[in-house]
């Protein structure tokens, strides 16, 4: 509804601005972290159109005045970075505002963000272990897209995620998903695909793409990175094997199974193979 009004108050060039915006998508240390290591790279991951200009980053002790910083921007993982120069003071509070960058292809200013986070008693020394991905489930997703007004086909990857430990925060985890196999991954050279805070105990990850894009065998992989960019050891690859619409019946890694829908399939033929023999029978 509000986005039907603002087309009809702005027309459709605001929504497509809208639609374009390069808004801030994820952080680490999450909002209301505490513990963070006092070492800390603290980071952003901005939408894929970002273009870091040298925005500042506002930084400083929660209710002092915050102080300006330039970051170091990761163009293929769409990461903003800022390492505090004189590291964090255990057991302060602090306040970080992430700014709104411009995109490649719009005018419009994204949205940025603001945060605080509680620093730990000690710094972050030893890489992460981590059990990798346990679980993948696919589905598909057909719906009306209101950025490009016509009905789009996705595949929907939910990924579980297996535990982690560090000598740090596990709220300054960042979990790093690359692609293995599909048709647009050389199977030598696996796509980071997807960078953010570490899930929460229960909590999936779930990942989009063009049906076109992951239709066939897709296979991920996933590690841990602490606060200091130390990764853990990559995890066991779990694939899956989805279908192109409209021989859908769904799939899920880890189980040879046979889908709810095969099985639904598989009860209509044989109800509708006793119906025929019942009739044939009757007109005997």
């Amino acid at each position: 509804m509000a986005l039907a009004a603002a087309v009809a108050l702005f027309g459709a060039p605001a929504r497509a601005d809208n639609c374009a915006r390069p808004d801030i998508v994820d952080s680490v240390p999450i909002d209301g972290a505490g513990d963070v290591p006092t070492n800390a790279t603290l980071i952003a991951r901005y939408a894929i159109n970002a273009d870091y200009l040298g925005e500042q980053i506002l930084f400083g002790e929660a209710g002092s005045e915050l102080e300006g910083f330039t970051g170091s921007y990761n163009e293929d993982e769409r990461l903003l970075s800022f390492t505090p120069p004189a590291g964090l003071a255990p057991g302060i509070e602090y306040e970080l505002e992430w700014p709104g960058l411009r995109g490649l292809n719009t005018a419009s200013k994204g949205r940025g963000k603001k945060l605080q986070f509680i620093a730990g008693n000690a710094a972050d020394s030893e890489p992460p272990s981590f059990d990798g991905l346990v679980a993948v489930d696919w589905d598909l997703e057909r719906e009306d897209d209101d950025c490009t007004d016509r009905i789009e086909e996705r595949f929907i990857f939910d990924l579980d995620v297996g535990a982690a430990e560090d000598d740090g925060d596990r709220d300054s985890l960042s979990l790093v998903v690359f692609q293995t196999q599909g048709p647009t991954i050389a199977s030598d050279a696996p796509k980071p695909i997807h960078v953010g805070h570490f899930p929460a105990p229960g909590e999936r990850v779930r990942l989009t793409d063009s049906v076109d894009a992951t239709t066939g065998r897709i296979c991920f992989a996933a590690l841990a990175r602490d606060s200091t960019r130390l990764p853990s050891s990559g995890g066991q690859e779990h694939c899956v094997t989805t279908v192109e619409p409209p021989f859908f019946t769904g799939c899920s890694a880890g189980t040879s199974e046979p889908s709810w829908q095969v099985l639904a399939f598989s009860l209509l033929v044989a109800l509708r193979g006793i119906r025929r023999q019942r009739s044939l029978a009757s007109e005997r």
